[in-house]
């Protein structure tokens, strides 16, 4: 277990060293006609040999005495925890902030972690810098002094309120120290001051979705669309409300935004404001001449007047249904005439065309049988209403159907 904190928290501390990418700047400045062996302890890094490359330097300090080569050893002798690393780390004196990040990060390694705080404590001295606060704090928080660490990842979050620190911080407190209200409360407070960058915004919708907190999930939503003007977002938003079933939320989304009306009149239709439903549908269909929506506004003008506005509901149907070739629509009306007794053949042959459509709809199935049933052949009624399967025959109009067609069997006999 320590061994695997060992290894995070040096990962931590070679970052400050400036991980293990070239550093060719000061390494050229010490060359001693070292140009080649350089370039060659570069490329083993290239390739994967970090210890070889620490190696590299190691003799060229050895032949030059520069201490410039001994750091850089040290810095790859710790990435790659090279057998020559006792060695190196024995040799490295000096005080300055990159020679004691390198002792840092060697305590670190072997768990000598009274020495990490207390070198860590030396540097901070010389430097009260964000970075070098973070590196303390990772010590104490593997030694699970979790709330010291807390404390000084806040100071360091104080000193550098930078997109990639805070990410930095809310990584620690959610990923490592589970503590992701920190994490959610220091990144909403930076988008709140900084506006919703992409990188910000991603990672705080995803501690927001973690803790299934959906409200806010909604929120970051539209701040990304009205900050990016992408409607993605708003889809992405409306997605989340409808996975909460929250149909009001998605009302006031669609109403706000006036992005999808199609979609704004089918949200009316399921909270039972069938005449903002109709109204929208109307207008969709005056701007477009798309018949699908006199398909709609005959079955909202239903739900909303039942049988009082039945001519304009079959005059609706009649002008769309036909062109739709839609088995929804045909199953509708087909139902519709039958069960009002308006046309019950008539109805039979739309809701046989529904059926035909897609033959595995048990609302289509009972509209059948119950034409049959209205036209009095309840065997033929029962053979289609048996295709349903037993369970949903035991439930609301399913069961009331398929009673009244038993009855009227048992009534022939």
């Amino acid at each position: 277990m320590y061994w695997r904190k060992a290894i995070v928290a040096l990962a931590f501390a070679l970052y400050g060293c400036g991980g293990i990418e070239p550093n060719f700047g000061p390494i050229y400045q010490a060359k001693p006609n070292g140009d080649l062996d350089i370039m060659n302890a570069y490329f083993m890094i290239e390739n994967g040999d970090t210890s070889k490359a620490s190696e590299i330097f190691y003799t060229l300090y050895k032949n030059s005495g520069n201490e410039l080569f001994l750091k850089e050893a040290a810095r790859l002798a710790l990435s790659a925890r090279s057998n020559l690393l006792y060695q190196i780390m024995g040799e490295l004196n000096g005080n300055d902030a990159q020679t004691l990040r390198l002792k840092i990060s060697y305590a670190i390694l072997i768990y000598e972690l009274d020495e990490a705080k207390k070198l860590a404590l030396k540097l901070i001295k010389m430097d009260k810098s964000s970075q070098n606060y973070i590196l303390l704090a990772n010590i104490y928080a593997f030694e699970d002094d979790i709330n010291k660490s807390i404390e000084l990842y806040k100071k360091a979050y104080e000193i550098d309120k930078s997109e990639d620190n805070m990410i930095r911080v809310i990584t620690i407190f959610n990923d490592f120290l589970g503590d992701s209200k920190s994490a959610i409360r220091i990144a909403d407070d930076w988008v709140r001051q900084n506006g919703c960058s992409s990188r910000a915004c991603y990672i705080l919708l995803d501690l927001y979705s973690n803790s299934s907190d959906f409200d806010n999930m909604v929120r970051i939503y539209e701040k990304l669309y009205l900050e990016n003007e992408s409607t993605q977002y708003l889809v992405n938003a409306l997605e989340v409300h409808l996975y909460q079933g929250d149909y009001q939320g998605a009302k006031r989304l669609l109403k706000k935004y006036e992005f999808n009306d199609d979609l704004l009149s089918q949200i009316y239709a399921q909270l039972g404001e069938y005449n903002e439903a109709y109204e929208v549908a109307k207008r969709l269909f005056e701007l477009t001449n798309n018949v699908e929506y006199k398909a709609k506004m005959a079955i909202y003008k239903y739900e909303l007047s039942k049988t009082k506005e039945l001519k304009l509901i079959i005059n609706l149907f009649e002008e769309s249904v036909y062109k739709l070739e839609n088995p929804v629509y045909y199953n509708y009306y087909g139902y519709l005439l039958i069960d009002h007794n308006i046309d019950v053949k008539k109805g039979l042959e739309l809701v046989l065309k529904a059926y035909f459509l897609d033959f595995k709809s048990a609302y289509i199935i009972d509209s059948v049988a119950w034409g049959y049933y209205k036209l009095g052949n309840c065997d033929m009624a029962m053979e289609w209403i048996e295709k349903i399967g037993a369970k949903d025959l035991e439930q609301g109009e399913f069961k009331i159907h398929y009673d009244k067609i038993k009855k009227c069997i048992k009534g022939k006999r």
